[in-house]
């Protein structure tokens, strides 16, 4: 047989910043706040075209200097549009 190794750990406190977890769906927009889902509606109107040269656009930025609330939208629209483009070339 193998040996066991056990291993007991204690979690004190995570460091780091928080992340809201996205849930949003943009199909149904279950899990969507106000703002995706104005935006998941403004980006269904827009050609597939539209919305992967927006994506590309929202990529590019992801490099800037912006204040985090800011920094949490943008990758939040870049969660959503990349659905969305995925959906697109199905």
């Amino acid at each position: 047989g193998g040996d066991v190794l056990v291993f007991r750990m204690e979690i004190v406190k995570i460091k780091g910043a928080k992340k809201p977890a996205d849930k949003c769906d943009p199909a149904t927009g279950q899990g969507c706040n106000d703002k995706q889902k104005a935006y998941v509606e403004k980006q269904g109107k827009a050609t597939p075209e539209k919305r992967k040269s927006e994506l590309k656009r929202l990529e590019g930025m992801q490099g800037g200097e912006m204040k985090p609330e800011n920094r949490m939208w943008l990758m939040s629209r870049i969660k959503l549009l990349g659905k969305m483009v995925k959906k697109d070339e199905l």
